[in-house]
């Protein structure tokens, strides 16, 4: 009796969690009383259970009840996902927790798991602008799960759509800025076909060259040269006018930096 899942509802009432969300806690315990869920073979139940604590763990991080959620996590592994394919690890980068997102790291959760709709807690980070968390993420390895063709997608919307702290969530997590859509058309070349330098100039603080080429052979160099763009060119001048004309030098003059750092 004493590893009973269904028993955990009081050891939560004993640590005085119930004082602190009371409908919460009668709903949870309503849930797992339901005669349906009893009639079931332990197979079932070990199935159904698991997912119906991991539900309510996510709500725990939802309203950062900390107290509910160490006991809960306590009755089912930390990665168990729920009936959507999300995990508290998700929740707490969705909703921005840092506080959170460092508790469950610390209590082992991983930082690479996907939901239903492919969603890393990375991706969920970076979607919702949360800078704090995408930069946690980063320390412990977080990933994306995202093929280089739709990264560059979403760089070249966040450009359309003048959207800084979105790219700048793109950056901290560790992307290649020079990523392309399936044009081969890259974030500075979308920077360079709306005339806008204040794009052009952040994009260059976060790495991304205008050398990339395109699948018609243009670079974002090309493009300033040929519509007369001076503010744009003077931005790129001399480093990606004169000194790398591709990126192919400039690839070789960063790995020689590296080289020397090393």
């Amino acid at each position: 009796m004493e590893n009973d899942p269904l028993l955990f509802v009081t050891n939560i009432q004993v640590l005085g969690a119930k004082t602190r969300n009371r409908d919460f806690l009668f709903w949870l315990g309503e849930l797992l009383k339901l005669n349906w869920l009893k009639k079931n073979n332990p197979e079932v139940k070990g199935d159904i259970i698991p997912k119906l604590i991991i539900a309510f763990a996510c709500e725990c991080v939802e309203i950062n009840d900390f107290v509910s959620l160490q006991e809960l996590l306590e009755r089912v592994d930390i990665d168990t996902a729920g009936y959507d394919g999300s995990s508290p690890i998700h929740r707490a980068c969705e909703k921005g927790n840092v506080g959170m997102l460092k508790y469950l790291l610390s209590k082992g959760a991983s930082c690479n798991l996907s939901d239903r709709n492919g969603n890393t807690p990375m991706t969920l980070a970076i979607k919702k602008r949360h800078l704090d968390t995408v930069m946690q993420l980063q320390k412990f390895g977080g990933s994306i799960y995202l093929d280089s063709v739709r990264i560059g997608m979403e760089l070249n919307k966040a450009v359309l759509d003048r959207d800084y702290l979105m790219l700048k969530a793109w950056h901290h997590a560790g992307v290649d800025m020079d990523q392309a859509d399936y044009n081969g058309r890259t974030a500075m070349h979308t920077a360079v076909r709306n005339r806008d330098p204040g794009m052009v100039s952040k994009l260059l603080e976060y790495g991304a060259t205008p050398l990339e080429l395109d699948v018609w052979g243009w670079t974002a160099v090309d493009e300033a040269k040929k519509h007369h763009l001076t503010d744009i060119l003077m931005l790129f001048h001399p480093l990606f006018t004169e000194k790398f004309t591709n990126s192919h030098l400039y690839q070789l003059y960063k790995e020689s930096l590296e080289a020397g750092l090393e």
